[in-house]
């Protein structure tokens, strides 16, 4: 901790290159379930400084999983807090965080910058979201409602992979994801409603 505590006020310097190395440093000397690395570097999503923000997007795609569950929602909900800033510059280096963490297959950060994303990020999201099944349980109402949320994204090819997830994570009868699934049978991609129909069966109650 005492070398945390000794580079720690360097990510505020008033030179843009000390702040970089610093959060270089500080994402090395991470340790598990570090709340206050991850405060510290989240707060450079906020940097007037191009760099340091992608530094920061770095550090915190590496540390983002060095910890437990509530952590790793800490740390997406520290940088959520940036989607809606004024600054333009630090409201795309949010999503772009954002959609980093979520390409590893991150439910919280998926739900929260789906809505955000243009069809730019699709190849990311089909990943993210096919990564889901791997990294969460059957009836996971979080990575179901991370799924359920790319329904409505602009690629068909997305919105096909979310309808395959929502399917495989759904318990036999879970009315939210056949809702969700439902709403997929008026898709304007034929390829999506036809995954919704095929979904349906294996979601809805017998």
């Amino acid at each position: 901790r005492n070398a945390i505590a000794c580079v720690a006020p360097r990510v505020e310097h008033r030179f843009a290159p000390v702040r970089h190395e610093a959060i270089r440093v500080l994402s090395d000397l991470s340790g598990w379930d570090d709340y206050e690395v991850a405060r510290l570097l989240a707060d450079r999503i906020a940097d007037q400084d191009p760099k340091v923000r992608r530094a920061a997007e770095l550090a915190l795609l590496e540390v983002a999983w060095r910890g437990g569950s509530e952590y790793h929602e800490f740390i997406v909900a520290e940088v959520a807090g940036f989607i809606d800033c004024p600054d333009d510059e630090v409201h795309r280096a949010a999503i772009s965080s954002l959609a980093r963490i979520a390409g590893g297959g991150s439910a919280a950060a998926m739900s929260a910058v789906v809505g955000h994303l243009g069809v730019g990020w699709k190849d990311t999201l089909i990943a993210a979201v096919q990564r889901l099944p791997r990294l969460h349980r059957r009836g996971d109402a979080a990575a179901i409602s991370a799924a359920a949320a790319c329904l409505g994204f602009g690629s068909g090819e997305v919105r096909t992979a979310a309808v395959q997830v929502v399917a495989h994570l759904a318990e036999r009868g879970d009315a939210t994801a056949a809702e969700a699934l439902l709403a997929r049978l008026g898709d304007e991609a034929a390829a999506v409603r036809c995954s919704a129909l095929a979904a349906l069966a294996d979601v809805l109650p017998e």
